[in-house]
């Protein structure tokens, strides 16, 4: 799986902030459309929680 290096989440932001800040960096480290899309996909319908965790298990080094 891959892993983004220079993504943080706040987890008092709301999702959509979450899933704007994970669009922005997978492109500005060339992730394809599609690993995006699939990815945007999969969180778009779930509550925050859910978001929050699924996001943060694509970050590296993420406690």
């Amino acid at each position: 799986m891959k892993k983004l290096k220079h993504l943080y989440l706040r987890p008092q932001d709301p999702p959509f902030i979450w899933l704007a800040s994970f669009v922005f960096i997978a492109k500005k480290e060339q992730w394809t459309k599609g690993e995006i899309q699939k990815i945007v996909q999969t969180v778009k319908h779930l509550d925050a929680a859910s978001c929050y965790q699924t996001l943060t298990s694509f970050i590296e080094n993420h406690k």
